[in-house]
């Protein structure tokens, strides 16, 4: 982590969900080792030529005793939380993926706030930013709340659960920021996005947090990303809890799942969380959900599948 600091150099980078592992690559560095990256500060996506037909991947149909599994799971977290461990925890699964031979064919047609395709690794297209640096101010973006945009936005925004989940997040990620910042704010709270895919669109709410870097940070983007990781909106609260919790659930260690990617240009930083995310490794498909004591286990199963997308024009 120590090696992410401004030197005069335009740099990648990528952290695993749980700081074991990093990748860090100079500009020059990123094509020649396989990666494609496209986000604010930087972008080598390729064009795209003449669109395939069908999809780049499908999810292996999910049986009962999938969904049964699941639920579960999801029981045996809220079991945790009635015991005061968690009160907020984001439980992800792991679902197998048939992939098309022309899979690489259908990288420029993926559409996404920030895509990362790393070769033989894993193909990331996130809808939520992490952290961004400019100019002595950081800002950050938890995203927490899906719903299917054929269902009334009212269910979102008016449910219970997902109001308390969003205010939690935005709570836990306000105070990680003022371990690094000053005058921490909330800009814009819980805002509504729609993400479209081939099968329809999602709504997504987030949330804008931003403030001024204390002195001692400006420069240490190694020292930076060590005091706000794993990101608030893909582990939970309490975190420290919550991680441990999750860890022992999950039946697949998430590796650079729910880990942070980004480009440095100078004083300037934009990253990203690793979810909708494409195990090429294994061909699986990794994501979850916020799961508090009110959450009804198969409505988050549903809310689970609905993540399993591919985001194309």
């Amino acid at each position: 982590m120590d090696r992410l600091s401004v030197q005069g150099k335009n740099f990648f980078f990528a952290i695993d969900f749980l700081k074991e592992n990093a990748l860090l690559l100079e500009e020059q560095e990123i094509e020649p080792a396989g990666l494609y990256l496209d986000c604010k500060l930087y972008s080598n996506w390729p064009v795209a030529t003449a669109a395939p037909s069908g999809v780049p991947f499908r999810a292996a149909r999910q049986s009962a005793s999938d969904l049964l599994r699941m639920q579960n799971c999801i029981e045996q977290l809220q079991d945790k939380q009635r015991a005061g461990f968690s009160y907020l925890a984001n439980l992800c699964f792991r679902f197998e993926l048939e992939l098309a031979d022309d899979f690489l064919s259908f990288l420029p047609y993926v559409q996404a706030p920030y895509r990362l395709y790393w070769k033989d690794h894993f193909l990331c297209f996130s809808p939520e930013g992490f952290i961004h640096v400019h100019a002595g101010r950081i800002c950050t973006y938890p995203m927490k709340g899906t719903l299917a945009a054929d269902r009334p936005l009212s269910e979102l925004l008016e449910d219970p659960k997902e109001t308390a989940e969003h205010f939690t997040v935005v709570d836990l990620l306000r105070n990680d920021l003022g371990r690094v910042a000053r005058h921490v704010t909330v800009e814009r709270f819980r805002y509504v996005e729609k993400i479209d895919h081939r099968e329809g669109q999602l709504y997504q709410t987030s949330s804008e947090i931003s403030g001024l870097l204390q002195p001692g940070f400006e420069n240490r983007f190694g020292s930076l990303l060590d005091q706000l990781l794993p990101a608030g909106s893909v582990t939970g609260a309490p975190k420290k809890e919550t991680v441990e919790i999750l860890t022992d659930l999950e039946d697949t260690p998430r590796g650079f799942f729910c880990g942070v990617a980004g480009f440095v240009r100078g004083d300037e930083l934009v990253s990203f969380v690793l979810i909708r995310f494409v195990d090429l490794k294994d061909r699986s498909y990794r994501c979850g959900a916020g799961i508090t004591v009110y959450s009804d286990p198969l409505r988050e199963c549903r809310e689970i599948l609905d993540k399993i997308y591919v985001p194309s024009s």
